[in-house]
């Protein structure tokens, strides 16, 4: 698909493709944080090819399981 350009032919709705097929729901959380730890999170990311978000996102739901 070119960009900017509408998705064709995807036997679906637009809403179905931006939103992503069978992904949860998010939510954007913006944080203020030191530049040195975050360059050390993104430093580390990098080295071990991981996605910042995806790092992040597991460390939250170590410190904040949901309940039972």
């Amino acid at each position: 698909m070119p960009l900017g350009g509408r998705p064709q032919g995807t036997g679906g709705s637009l809403d179905a493709f931006v939103g992503g097929r069978g992904q949860r729901e998010t939510k954007r959380l913006n944080a203020d944080m030191p530049a040195a730890l975050h360059a050390r999170v993104k430093a580390s990311c990098a080295r071990e090819g991981r996605n910042m978000t995806h790092v992040l996102i597991e460390l939250l739901e170590e410190r904040f399981p949901e309940a039972r």
